[in-house]
């Protein structure tokens, strides 16, 4: 996805890009003429980075506000051809995510089945992991990542064996 807003008179342009840290994120990127910023975390951060570069200055912008996510039009146009939103759950301390639903099986493991996919980050061996559970066929796998980098996987017949 590519925004171009105009500040200052000048041609801003925010594209969002695979994050340079952890690959399974996204990144942002301002680019005005040859000026670029760094992929950073956030929009806003993309937007001051590169602005600061261009007129030495420390004026702050919105990144959701220039990128348009204020603007229902634009949130509509966005939306339009998406067939799922994932699914942020708050389940005790954990923030699970949702981001397939799979096939809907009543009789299945509480109502979904293959291709439903969801993660959430805890602490593992002393460290912050992502846990990805994925229903597949024939079985269930949670793959655990630390960073980007894939660490382990547990398999198992049913969401709760895994």
């Amino acid at each position: 996805m590519v925004i171009e807003c105009d500040l200052n008179n000048l041609s801003f342009i925010i594209s969002v890009v695979q994050s340079v840290q952890n690959p399974l994120k996204s990144g942002f990127q301002c680019t005005c003429n040859t000026i670029k910023s760094n992929v950073e975390s956030n929009p806003s951060a993309a937007i001051k980075t590169c602005y600061r570069k261009i007129f030495g200055t420390k004026t702050e912008y919105s990144g959701q506000a220039v990128m348009g996510f204020e603007n229902e039009i634009i949130i509509q146009q966005l939306i339009d051809d998406v067939e799922f939103f994932p699914i942020f759950l708050q389940i005790e301390n954990f923030n699970v995510i949702i981001s397939s639903i799979g096939n809907l099986d009543e009789n299945k493991f509480y109502g979904v089945s293959t291709g439903f996919v969801s993660s959430f980050t805890a602490r593992y061996r002393s460290a912050q992991h992502l846990f990805v559970l994925k229903i597949e066929e024939n079985q269930c796998n949670l793959e655990i990542y630390l960073e980007s980098q894939y660490t382990n996987q547990i398999i198992g017949q049913t969401p709760d064996d895994v």
